[in-house]
């Protein structure tokens, strides 16, 4: 699903951000394909493992991508 998101922006996974709540679904999918992910801190999941940033509010975001660039 990453991938195919990926080819169809005509970008490689390295070049992509997912910014997602699910540790499993959103950032360990994302991160499986080569692209960055951003974890959206929910109270119902645990941290995920690996992640390249977290947040609380997507006011964060701006911010948060212009460092990861």
């Amino acid at each position: 699903m990453f991938r195919r998101a990926t080819d169809n922006l005509g970008v490689s996974p390295d070049q992509a951000v997912m910014i997602g709540d699910n540790p499993e679904a959103d950032i360990r999918g994302a991160k499986s394909c080569g692209m960055k992910a951003i974890w959206k801190r929910d109270e119902y999941w645990e941290a995920p493992e690996i992640v390249d940033a977290v947040i609380d509010d997507l006011d964060e975001l701006p911010s948060i991508i212009r460092n990861l660039a």
